[in-house]
């Protein structure tokens, strides 16, 4: 049972670990969309921009800048849904970590991972089920469960047990009168036969 204790807390420290994880890859995701739809927005404002200085020069018919502000505002519209989704992700972290969301802290996105060896089938399958809690647990009971099994066909076996006693005592009985002394000795087989043997 300590062993099984000691793997659930375990397992609730992997699944910590790993959310931690997952949120922080969320917040990248979150920062790099909200930054797209950023340089976005700048764009379609530059192509207006641009578009209403061909219109003051008379080689652009004012109709023709319509599409770019429509765009503009899918953009803006686009650019708000990010930011949203950026700034609950960026909480939804900071409170994993115990951090105050208040604090001016910003996630950085140029964390690299170091490469390493790709490990072999078998090298990967060990430290899945070494760090698979549910099968650790299960394998305690398996063997939990075998042990029970062998002692209950060992009980199923015949059994003849041997016994003997022997005591040794003071009295006055006529028979140990001159050494003040009686013994008795005794010898017993138990037969013991399981009810589904018979």
């Amino acid at each position: 049972q300590e062993k099984i204790n000691q793997l659930n807390l375990q397992q609730t420290v992997i699944n910590t670990i790993v959310k931690v994880a997952q949120d922080y890859e969320n917040v990248l995701l979150a920062k790099q969309n909200f930054q797209t739809q950023q340089m976005t927005v700048a764009d379609v404002m530059q192509r207006i921009h641009d578009n209403q200085i061909k219109i003051h020069a008379g080689i652009m018919p004012p109709s023709d800048n319509i599409p770019a502000k429509a765009d503009l505002a899918s953009a803006r519209l686009g650019l708000n849904s990010a930011e949203y989704a950026y700034t609950q992700s960026r909480l939804t972290f900071l409170n994993d970590l115990g951090v105050d969301p208040n604090e001016p802290i910003d996630v950085d996105n140029t964390i690299s991972n170091p490469l390493y060896p790709q490990p072999t089938l078998a090298r990967v399958k060990a430290q899945v089920l070494a760090h698979d809690i549910t099968y650790q647990t299960l394998l305690i009971n398996h063997r939990i469960n075998q042990r029970g099994l062998l002692k209950a066909t060992d009980d199923q076996r015949i059994q003849l047990n041997l016994t003997a006693n022997g005591t040794t005592g003071n009295g006055a009985h006529a028979s140990n009168f001159a050494d003040g002394s009686n013994e008795n000795a005794s010898l017993g087989l138990t037969l013991s036969v399981p009810i589904d043997n018979l």
